[in-house]
């Protein structure tokens, strides 16, 4: 196994374990991300960018200028899920505030029942950076737990995967100098052992590199 696949791992169990990961890399981060109930739905928060009942022009400003200060300095950035959300509101995109409702077409992406056992197949982009994180791989399964999803995509960004039964956004990313890249399933709630699953280590193991570079 790789440095990059070991960094990857530890970062998992940081996160799960809810630790903070270290000042000036991630612990200042996760500490300011915590936005003012005022900015969003408070039945929602702070899951949610938005709601079906909320305006969509509402959004969670703290964590929007957080983001920006990122992309300022050039710190790298990966969203997860919601923060795939943000992220492309951020920039100037539009979200489907709820899935069942405003694309009922769609297949289902959240069931609180299962909640991470809930999973779907993803294929990459032509061109998408997943073929470098999955050599050989043209796309795979994932896990999801979303309703909300991206609509119209901001500008700048690049989807990365869709969802292969409805062509739902899954990843993106933003080319540039700095590193954003996002990805609406949660990678760091997949086991090592889920054969079957995409693998958390390329995608991880990528952004603490990117990390570690940023500081030097």
């Amino acid at each position: 196994m790789g440095s990059g696949a070991s960094k990857g791992e530890a970062f998992t169990k940081k996160w799960k374990e809810g630790a903070k990961l270290g000042e000036g890399t991630f612990g200042t981060v996760r500490k300011a991300t915590k936005v003012n109930r005022k900015d969003t739905d408070l039945t929602s928060f702070p899951f949610e960018v938005a709601v079906k009942t909320v305006d969509e022009s509402v959004q969670p400003k703290d964590e929007i200028e957080l983001l920006n200060e990122c992309l300022r300095v050039e710190k790298p950035v990966l969203g997860i899920c919601r923060g795939l959300q943000l992220i492309n509101v951020a920039l100037g995109g539009t979200l489907y505030q709820d899935l069942e409702t405003q694309c009922p077409e769609s297949q289902v992406h959240r069931d609180w029942n299962v909640y991470e056992d809930l999973h779907h197949e993803v294929v990459f982009e032509p061109g998408s950076r997943l073929h470098e994180f999955y050599p050989g791989k043209s796309g795979g399964r994932v896990n999801s737990i979303h309703h909300q999803a991206v609509m119209d995509l901001a500008e700048g960004l690049v989807i990365e995967a869709r969802s292969v039964d409805d062509g739902i956004v899954e990843a993106l990313h933003r080319p540039g100098p700095s590193y954003l890249y996002a990805l609406q399933w949660h990678p760091e709630f997949i086991p090592a052992e889920a054969a079957e699953l995409l693998s958390p280590d390329p995608i991880m193991g990528s952004f603490l590199s990117a990390a570690e570079e940023a500081r030097t």
